[in-house]
């Protein structure tokens, strides 16, 4: 085996090599794949973790916002919903008491015209009582006839005007007792009049044409008399 013999200039040079060596720091580079991205991730996560907070708030007040117009647009809608339907309620209510008040107006109308109606019925069945009336008077005339048959035939008109009479009584009719009556110009009408001594007859029905007849407390013919006058 040969031995390397050292000599001054080889000695200078191993001390060079050795002062170079302990001047420079030895640096190790880790090449692999996973110690850069652990690297890059250590050294980048406190600005990335700032930007994705900052991002995510961001995010959030847009939804808290999108949320809220959303909740303001069904707000306005129901608010327009609620003011058309007072709207429609208004006009049904509107509508309702027209017709109310038209049914209530046919009703009075269809009352008047039957009440006219029944008036007007009532007051030619008067005059068939003023015709039984006549003919009893005319019969009373002739009393001195006592022949059986008369006496049937009077009896037979008087029950006949009876029977007018009560029909009439209960359908409201009631004949007013005017002879020797004050005169009311509201149930007689006056054709004439006749002087009178007693002065307590003065304006007062003497005779009477025609009777007066009431319909529930209302006049529903006037009667046709006579009126006292006090000559004094």
């Amino acid at each position: 085996m040969s031995q390397k013999h050292s000599t001054p200039e080889t000695d200078r040079r191993a001390d060079a090599s050795n002062e170079a060596h302990d001047a420079e720091p030895i640096t190790v580079k880790d090449r692999r794949f996973w110690g850069k991205k652990a690297k890059a991730e250590g050294q980048g996560a406190p600005a990335g973790g700032s930007e994705d907070e900052s991002a995510s708030a961001d995010g959030a007040a847009l939804e808290v916002a999108r949320h809220v117009a959303t909740i303001e647009e069904l707000q306005q809608k129901l608010a327009d919903k609620d003011q058309r339907l007072n709207a429609t309620v208004a006009q049904y209510k509107e509508a309702l008491d027209e017709f109310e008040g038209a049914k209530a107006r046919l009703r009075r109308d269809v009352s008047k015209d039957v009440e006219a109606g029944k008036r007007a019925i009532l007051v030619g069945l008067l005059d068939v009582i003023d015709n039984l009336e006549r003919a009893l008077g005319a019969a009373s005339a002739n009393a001195g006839d006592k022949s059986p048959d008369f006496a049937g035939f009077f009896d037979g008109v008087t029950m006949v005007r009876d029977q007018f009479v009560g029909k009439l009584q209960a359908l409201g009719v009631s004949r007013i007792d005017s002879l020797g009556q004050p005169f009311d110009p509201k149930h007689f009408e006056a054709i004439s009049t006749v002087p009178v001594t007693d002065q307590g007859q003065h304006d007062t029905v003497v005779g009477v044409v025609r009777d007066a007849y009431l319909l529930g407390g209302e006049t529903l013919r006037h009667g046709i008399v006579a009126v006292g006058k006090f000559a004094g």
